[in-house]
């Protein structure tokens, strides 16, 4: 990706973004079990389920690094051309909303709010891996970057 460094690749922010996901798959079957009280096969202990929290609430705070990066160049850029405003929109908003909804499943002082945004942070949280997949594979093979 030409204007940034070179570790700064497709391949680091895939890799960053999936996961991320996978984390965030991890702690499903608890949000399940203790938001919504549904009985799950499977859960993290809770010494894992620290851990694995943490690493998804630090690759969030990467990942919000990644689009703040993309922004200067990459976004700007084809946003001039016309290229992908439609998926990468979508992907910059939902990525927005799961920053505010992950925000408000710990710090909504009404037990209500925190949990439909849980609820919400989970669904569109599986939802972006969509998105993402949609504005990677309408790229054009002519790109300069």
């Amino acid at each position: 990706m030409k204007g940034y460094p070179k570790w700064f690749s497709a391949k680091f922010i895939t890799t960053t973004l999936a996961v991320l996901f996978l984390t965030g798959l991890l702690l499903t079957p608890t949000t399940l079990a203790v938001r919504l009280e549904k009985e799950v096969p499977w859960r993290l202990t809770a010494d894992s389920r620290v851990v694995v929290a943490f690493l998804h609430a630090l690759l969030a705070f990467i990942a919000l690094g990644i689009v703040g990066a993309l922004s200067s160049i990459h976004m700007r850029k084809e946003w001039n051309r016309k290229r992908n405003r439609a998926s990468g929109a979508t992907l910059v908003a939902t990525f927005v909303f799961l920053c505010l909804s992950g925000l408000g499943i710990y710090y909504f002082g009404n037990e209500t709010l925190s949990l439909y945004s849980s609820i919400s942070h989970l669904i569109v949280g599986i939802l972006i891996a969509a998105i993402y997949v949609w504005h990677l594979a309408y790229k054009k093979p002519n790109t300069s970057h």
